[in-house]
């Protein structure tokens, strides 16, 4: 696909080919190939796809489930240490996925994910996230961080 009249990121205007979803070609008119869709973007801003370099996608959506009565850091890691045992890899597994859903539907294209590895936790984070991993891996880049 050539992607024509982009307004780079440096202020720049450009065409861009795309190629199996990476950039092959930035320049000034390059000209479509044979059978090549081109899009016209009429000027507007063309970037890269953010990243998510931080997440704990084995906690996603625990503020619905348990309450942190005093709705700090504090309160959160306490109620996540009360609440843990209640925690299963399936459980996380379908958390999990609806984070990285929401993610992708808002145009990441890769997550960088811590998983819990406690005495209490063992590798249940680990495996859930693996799985998410492995199933959506058409959808998203994940990699899993054990700390």
């Amino acid at each position: 696909m050539l992607l024509t009249n982009a307004l780079l990121a440096d202020g720049t205007r450009a065409d861009v080919r795309i190629c199996l979803d990476l950039i092959d070609e930035v320049g000034a008119a390059l000209t479509p190939a044979p059978g090549e869709e081109s899009l016209d973007l009429g000027g507007r801003l063309l970037l890269p796809a953010p990243a998510e370099p931080h997440a704990h996608l084995d906690k996603a959506f625990l503020a619905e489930r348990f309450e942190n009565p005093t709705g700090d850091l504090i309160g959160a890691v306490e109620a996540m240490e009360a609440n843990r045992h209640l925690l299963t890899v399936p459980d996380i597994a379908e958390r999990a996925e609806r984070a990285v859903r929401l993610l992708v539907s808002n145009g990441i294209t890769a997550i960088r994910t811590h998983a819990d590895t406690t005495i209490d936790n063992g590798l249940r984070s680990v495996e859930a996230l693996i799985g998410v991993r492995d199933r959506l891996r058409d959808l998203c880049h994940i990699e899993v961080v054990a700390r």
